[in-house]
């Protein structure tokens, strides 16, 4: 189990309960942190984006894991619940364009701001929640390059990287919704 070092909060019940799991089933917990890098071969490479090692921002969703995963030079982004403060320090990075953006905080507006859509210019945004009310709003946020799916409407969302570059989608109530050719630059 990878966690910030944020997470280690013993005075949350939750959170005593899932290192007293781990350590209980002999699951290892490491720390990880923005910079950290995992390869698990063939190419595939996860980068740690956020947070920070030593830094602590409220509420404890600024501090959500944000993941890249690379392969075949295509990318994407696990943002976790990521918010507010934290939202704001994570687009004070540089930009990544990213091919699936996993919508930070299940789609909220809050978490969801034009600056993140600039940020990222994702190809897909991938909201996991039963937020059709904003489905619009975050249409028109990405603008029409993006398409957002939502896992209320589809089901499961399943994204395929293949070893030559194509991205392939599919959905658990549609089936194969797209298969991308193309490698972007």
């Amino acid at each position: 189990i990878f966690v910030s070092p944020q997470f280690i909060d013993w005075s949350q019940p939750e959170v005593r309960q899932v290192l007293d799991t781990a350590k209980h089933c002999e699951v290892p917990v490491r720390l990880t942190w923005h910079d950290d890098s995992l390869i698990l071969g063939d190419g595939i490479q996860c980068r740690v984006l956020h947070p920070t090692a030593n830094e602590m921002l409220s509420p404890d969703n600024a501090n959500s894991i944000v993941l890249s995963i690379e392969y075949a030079g295509r990318s994407i982004l696990l943002t976790g619940d990521l918010e507010r403060e934290g939202l704001t320090r994570f687009l004070h990075s540089p930009p990544q364009k990213c091919d699936v953006l996993l919508s930070p905080h299940h789609g909220s507006l809050g978490a969801n701001t034009t600056d993140l859509a600039r940020w990222a210019r994702p190809n897909w945004l991938i909201v996991s929640a039963d937020r059709r009310a904003s489905l619009a709003t975050l249409r028109s946020r990405f603008g029409p390059d993006t398409t957002v799916l939502s896992t209320a409407d589809r089901g499961a969302i399943t994204f395929e990287i293949h070893a030559d570059g194509r991205l392939a989608c599919e959905t658990f109530r549609s089936g194969s919704i797209a298969n991308d050719e193309s490698v972007r630059e």
